[in-house]
């Protein structure tokens, strides 16, 4: 039994030894291969009869959103939007002007809302025709309540919703 302990101990230090080595810190495929799906989406023409397409990024953890915050602003500027914890009465305003097709005041400022879970639940999104998953939480209903953010009965914007789940490798 000892034996198999030591073995375990030195099998995960040679992991973490491998990890360190490879620094998905700053070396991160992932979100190297988020980029550029979501350059390659927006550089897409829109549909006939359709706006252009904006992209809901979800995540379960806010280090997550923290993590990916300053690598996608980089690529994409100040158009992104990022809730990653309290939701002020201003950045409601500007999520349901940016995103909400039945908003009466629309604006056009953000391509890509990077979020938490916080906003899976209770929002109409439908002007953003893709939600990306970057992680899969382990109850598969708060999948089905992230994609029902741009999926809304009330109001149809794109014939296509895409909906893109990173899996580890």
């Amino acid at each position: 039994f000892l034996a198999d302990i030591k073995s375990d101990l030195t099998l995960f230090q040679d992991i973490l030894d491998e990890l360190s080595k490879i620094d998905l810190v700053h070396n991160d495929p992932k979100s190297d291969c988020l980029v550029l799906r979501i350059k390659a989406e927006l550089s897409k023409k829109p549909g006939k009869g359709e706006p252009k397409r904006k992209i809901i990024i979800f995540s379960e953890y806010t280090d997550t959103i923290k993590h990916l915050e300053p690598i996608l602003e980089k690529e994409f500027g100040k158009r992104m939007l990022v809730v990653a914890g309290n939701l002020s009465t201003q950045k409601l305003l500007e999520i349901n002007k940016n995103f909400d097709a039945s908003e009466k005041k629309q604006d056009n400022n953000y391509d890509i809302l990077l979020s938490t879970d916080r906003i899976s639940e209770g929002f109409n999104l439908n002007r953003a025709g893709m939600v990306v998953n970057y992680d899969i939480p382990w109850n598969p209903v708060r999948v089905i309540q992230r994609v029902g953010r741009i999926n809304r009965i009330s109001k149809k914007v794109y014939n296509n919703l895409y909906i893109v789940n990173f899996f580890p490798t």
